[in-house]
Formats: structure tokens, sequence, C-alpha cells
């Protein structure tokens, strides 16, 4: 199946430094952002233009995991460990210093968290020019985009691992510097990318 057409929905502002994360919510409309500015955001996909700082951080954070049976948030902080949130009353409940080091990811099955600084090669393709830091699925598992350093984002099939479309500043008015995180959310099939430029930019991927 090809790609039709790309096309930005909006441009999202707010984070005062490089933008490292996105990640969906309870809602479909939900999504939280973070990055090196230390603020983690609550964004309402369907009034884009104001979000909700849910906590400000004292470094970088990396990775932010919504937790569906807690409904919080985690957030994985340089230097100092994972924070559990509480995102509707805006306030830290616990945190705990794992690493004095980076914690690039974060994920959770069950009541375990899964807290990584680096990642496992499962298939080769030769994708990106630089760097590759993130991959995200669309809902129905047909599809996934990857961000790079190389300020693309590329979206495929997954059946075969076939390029399908590339989303960069020269064709689709993209992202000017590194891309950092994506999620593909289930509402409006709307996908949402981070980068360094310290926007979000959600897009509409037609198939």
């Amino acid at each position: 199946m090809k790609v039709k057409g790309v096309r930005k929905l909006h441009t999202i502002t707010g984070h005062r430094d490089s933008v490292y994360t996105v990640q969906q919510g309870k809602n479909a409309h939900d999504v939280f952002s973070a990055g090196g500015d230390g603020m983690v955001v609550h964004w309402d996909m369907r009034a884009p233009e104001t979000g909700g700082l849910v906590a400000k951080l004292p470094n970088s954070v990396f990775a932010v995991h919504y937790l569906p049976n807690e409904d919080k948030i985690l957030a994985s902080q340089n230097f100092e460990g994972i924070h559990l949130l509480d995102y509707v009353n805006k306030k830290e409940e616990k945190s705990l210093q794992l690493t004095r080091s980076y914690i690039f990811d974060v994920q959770s099955l069950g009541n375990r968290a899964y807290v990584a600084g680096g990642y496992v090669p499962v298939h080769d393709v030769a994708a990106h020019m630089y760097t590759i830091n993130h991959i995200a699925f669309s809902p129905n598992g047909k599809h996934f985009v990857t961000c790079s350093m190389d300020k693309s984002i590329k979206v495929w099939d997954n059946a075969g691992f076939t390029l399908l479309k590339v989303i960069d500043k020269a064709r689709h008015a993209g992202h000017g510097t590194s891309v950092n995180k994506l999620v593909w959310t289930s509402f409006n099939n709307q996908l949402v990318s981070a980068s360094d430029d310290r926007t979000l930019s959600v897009w509409e991927i037609i198939f």
C-alpha cells in the first residue's frame, strides 16, 4: 500500500529546549511531551494550542511512559532516575535514583517497569544517514515510522520493511534539527513528532 500524501496539521510550541520524547496517554487525544528543559507537558490533540505543565524536573527528561493501571506518568530523567507523576493533580508522587547515567527509555508490563539506556537490533535496514532515535508503530500494526538525527521521519511497511514516504523540511515543512521521538496515536491516526527545534509537529499520513 502506497502513502498517498502527508499533511502537517499543527506545530506545537512551548518547550524551551529540545523535545526528546512524546507519549500517548489514557485517551486517544492525550499526549505527553518532555525534553531538555525538564518540563513534562500534557497536550490535548483536540485543542493542541495550549498545553498543561505536569511537572518541572531539574534535568533533561529523555522518556515518559503512561501507566494504564495507575493512570499516572513515569518520567526518566538525566542523572536522577525515574519519577512517578500524577498528571491530573500535577504533582510528583515518588522518585527512585537508579543510575548516575542517562536513561533513554522506560516501558512497563503489568506491575514491572523496564528502564533502558541502549538497544538490541532485531532487523538490519539501511534506514537513515545518522542515528535512529525512535521507532513507532501505527495503531493497526501495518506500518511503522522511524526518526533520526538526519532530521527526517520515514514511513515503512511493516510486512516487507519497504520505505513508503520520507518526511523532511524540504518536502513537508518538517523539522530542521534532530527528530527525537514519535507517537502514532489512535486519535484520527495522527502522528506526533518531537524535535531538537523545541517543537512538536502533528502529521496526517494518508494511505
